[in-house]
């Protein structure tokens, strides 16, 4: 809805609709959020994330352009990289999706950061229809890939069994940090899924100083 130059495929417009919402809102004396929910455009994910999918609409492969595209996409307890409707979600741990996604909200913030109405942006929380990963992590049962792991031994000093390359390792993991390692588990995911929020926050917050981040 504005000519970004970072949401490369994703059909921008050619003129700025959240900025002349912005001033809609501002002659009516309103405040102005706009909402970001990334669904997903084929070019985007192969040619700026390096992830897509082949085969059927029911049965689709994920391919990697690189390992590094590959650690930027979650793994299930079981290997599974399916969550709810879509083939794939990202990692939101990764810091590299990360800093994709603040320098999304970073662009639309510095458009509107003069504007009397802009109060924000909100980072929409959908764990089904379209919803690809960027800001939130869908549960317990998601979060085994090799480099989350790998991330959480170097942080943690806690040695996770389960080896690089074994089939049957994302759910030896999943049963030893929901198990004896649960607390943990997840209190170096929500530190990390916080100090995130708060970096989008900050890069807002460069824009307009009294702006905020929306959940």
């Amino acid at each position: 809805h504005y000519p970004s130059r970072i949401l490369e495929g994703y059909f921008n417009r050619s003129y700025d609709e959240c900025r002349l919402n912005a001033l809609f809102a501002e002659k009516y004396h309103c405040r102005y959020v706009p909402e970001f929910h990334l669904s997903g455009q084929v070019w985007f994910e192969r040619e700026v994330m390096g992830v897509w999918t082949e085969g059927s609409k029911h049965h689709p492969k994920v391919v990697f352009a690189s390992q590094k595209a590959k650690d930027r996409v979650l793994v299930d307890k079981n290997g599974n990289y399916r969550c709810s409707t879509k083939p794939f979600v990202y990692n939101p741990l990764n810091p590299q999706v990360q800093d994709m996604y603040i320098s999304v909200f970073g662009e639309l913030a510095d458009r509107l950061g003069d504007c009397e109405s802009f109060d924000g942006i909100s980072s929409r929380l959908m764990l089904t229809w379209q919803w690809m990963g960027w800001n939130a992590l869908p549960g317990l049962n998601w979060g085994y890939g090799d480099w989350t792991i790998k991330a959480f031994e170097k942080e943690t000093g806690i040695i996770v069994p389960g080896k690089a390359g074994d089939p049957k390792r994302f759910r030896t993991r999943f049963e030893f940090l929901t198990g004896p390692c649960l607390d943990k588990w997840m209190v170096w995911r929500c530190e990390r899924i916080f100090a995130y929020h708060c970096r989008l926050r900050d890069r807002i917050r460069k824009a307009k100083a009294s702006a905020k981040l929306f959940l």
